[in-house]
């Protein structure tokens, strides 16, 4: 994932593509039980292809596409759970949330309070040694909904 992260960053103009096999497997290492360490790195991956990501060519976009679902879900999903994510990874998966919140705006904002997931940080924000990143993310989905 190291490698892969740094191939996705290194020029823009060969930046690696992001195929649903590929995402499918990060996000498998992201929350699987591989290790801290292929959890870490998959993470960073994943964070590293969404500042790659483009904001959507017409500001009036309503649909959100199923990379950034999958990723918005998949990034929140337990993130309040203490013990199981390391602080790490748990910034990693915040990151790539606030990023994905900043690009896309509204319909991401929307998901996110639609599924619950801002309840949960509100609710999480306090418990986790991101809470300033919480804050952030919460101050962006307010901005946007």
């Amino acid at each position: 994932w190291c490698c892969l992260s740094n191939a996705t960053t290194a020029n823009s103009s060969t930046h690696l593509p992001l195929t649903e096999p590929l995402l499918e497997t990060a996000l498998v290492d992201m929350l699987g039980s591989s290790g801290i360490e292929v959890n870490q790195a998959s993470a960073g991956f994943l964070y590293n292809t969404t500042l790659m990501m483009e904001a959507p060519s017409g500001s009036n976009s309503t649909e959100l596409p199923d990379t950034a679902v999958s990723l918005l879900c998949s990034c929140l999903d337990g993130i309040d759970d203490g013990d199981a994510i390391d602080e790490t990874t748990r910034h990693r998966r915040l990151l790539i949330v606030g990023r994905l919140v900043e690009l896309y705006g509204a319909p991401a904002a929307r998901l996110m309070t639609d599924l619950g997931f801002d309840q949960l940080l509100k609710d999480a924000q306090h418990s986790t040694k991101q809470t300033e990143l919480v804050r952030e993310i919460l101050a962006l989905v307010e901005y946007h909904n």
